[in-house]
């Protein structure tokens, strides 16, 4: 036993050891170990100290497939981050016209919701910035294609998994609404002579010098997007642009934050508005926020204010955090769908190295992987122990296996399987995006150990059959 208890031991430090490394790291070494850790095809990265852009740093591929390595000249998909930039609008569309956001929006707009049990003409566009609105919250992009219906269409589910329609009372509960963005960006055009695109570009873009930053299609500056398997996808634009339609890099989509720190685009009381909490995230948003702003989620602890917005689409994962009171923050895009780990990551090495408390999901990360390379090591060992049972069985005996299994023994075996199989069905709806190469890792050890502990389970049966 002592023997176990020390290769245990000397398993789970050798495993954590390789977990915490990287964030011991001074400098850029710690983030190329992460980007080769979490093999990322792509990524941009942008440090702000001080209000200010520090670094800017590229790693990887544009395209994996030819070779061509990420630089300035490439846009990246922002996918929801554009929310933030879409609450900056409407706070923008709030001070120059008679808009508040406590109108309801069906004072602003034609378009109307299919009638529900739910009475939609008290939305307010407070309620659409905070999902807060009530209108499903279901998934609603459609697989990659360049077929773009109309808006109308989008809301109406001919072109995506779900209708838009009302599921609850509006301010009554928190759900995360794609939907709802777009009623935001109807309200944008009803009181202008703009599109939205148009009216973000002149208000937003243009008064912060973006000259990268758009809703226009890139063509080939576009970054090539990567699935979770590894698999270029085809190209693919939006029929919408309210909830996900920039294309940037992360040093404008920083300095669009920046606007947000630095108080430079939007009137004190605007941007302040964005910045406070109007609700309390639910679901699987509250593990990394305490609270919703309008376009933004809070993650407040303490005396640490925090705000940030991540965006994800079927071939990309990015985000951008923020501290408010040191007014530093990283922006971090990618090309790859499996990027989560990568920017928890980088977002605790960052914090590490600024001397700032790490984002909420960033410390359940580091714990979560903790406990995980804990349960891995006691996985190896087990299995260790299990095959040397298995060896040294195999060299005594000769006899074929008694596959007729004793009950007692039959509950011996069911419960590793069900194990496996419960691992399996959280892997592939839950964990399998949030922690990929973590959920490899644990997939093989536990396979590894269900295999030899089944063995070993019919090969006792044998044996206890001879007897």
């Amino acid at each position: 036993m002592y023997r176990y208890f020390l290769l245990f031991m000397t398993i789970f430090i050798i495993s954590i050891s390789y977990m915490v490394y990287p964030y011991v790291i001074r400098g850029e070494d710690g983030y190329e170990m992460l980007i080769e850790r979490y093999d990322i095809v792509g990524a941009d990265v942008v440090h702000i100290k001080n209000g200010r852009i520090r670094r800017h740093n590229q790693y990887g591929f544009f395209d994996k497939e030819n070779e061509i390595l990420l630089n300035d000249m490439h846009h990246l998909r922002a996918e929801s981050m554009t929310k933030t930039i879409t609450a900056m609008a409407v706070m923008r569309l709030i001070e120059t016209t008679d808009v508040t956001l406590d109108d309801p929006i069906y004072e602003h707009i034609d378009f109307r919701l299919p009638e529900t049990t739910f009475d939609a003409s008290k939305i307010t566009i407070k309620h659409l910035l905070t999902h807060y609105s009530g209108i499903t919250g279901a998934m609603d992009y459609r697989l990659p294609d360049f077929d773009v219906v109309s808006r109308e269409a989008v809301l109406a589910g001919e072109d995506v998994l779900a209708e838009a329609r009302m599921v609850r009372e509006a301010g009554e509960h928190f759900e995360y609404s794609n939907q709802g963005f777009i009623l935001l960006e109807i309200l944008v055009e009803s009181h202008t002579n703009l599109s939205f695109d148009e009216y973000v570009q002149r208000h937003v873009f243009d008064r912060l010098r973006l000259e990268k930053t758009t809703f226009d299609y890139p063509q080939s500056n576009l970054i090539t997007s990567y699935d979770i398997n590894g698999t270029p996808l085809a190209e693919h634009q939006y029929s919408f642009s309210a909830p996900g339609g920039v294309y940037s890099d992360s040093r404008e989509i920083a300095r669009i934050y920046l606007a947000l720190l630095n108080n430079n685009l939007l009137t004190t009381q605007s941007t302040e508005l964005i910045r406070q909490a109007h609700g309390q995230p639910s679901g699987f948003y509250a593990v990394g926020a305490t609270d919703v702003g309008l376009g933004l989620f809070l993650d407040n602890q303490d005396d640490t204010h925090r705000f940030f917005h991540s965006g994800e689409g079927s071939g990309s994962i990015s985000q951008a955090y923020f501290y408010t009171e040191s007014r530093n923050g990283l922006v971090i895009m990618t090309n790859d769908k499996t990027a989560w780990e990568f920017i928890y990551a980088a977002n605790y090495l960052f914090a590490m190295q600024n001397d700032e408390v790490p984002p909420t999901m960033s410390s359940m990360f580091i714990r979560f992987s903790s406990v995980t390379y804990g349960i891995m090591s006691l996985l190896i060992v087990l299995s260790v122990h299990r095959l040397r049972n298995i060896i040294g069985w195999m060299f005594q005996k000769s006899l074929p296996i008694n596959f007729n299994l004793s009950w007692l023994n039959t509950l011996k075996l069911m419960w590793p399987l069900a194990l496996l199989m419960i691992w399996m069905i959280l892997y592939n709806v839950l964990i399998r995006n949030l922690m990929h190469r973590l959920s490899l890792q644990f997939s093989v050890a536990l396979t590894i150990f269900v295999v030899l502990q089944t063995t070993y389970i019919f090969l006792k049966n044998t044996e206890s059959s001879e007897m």
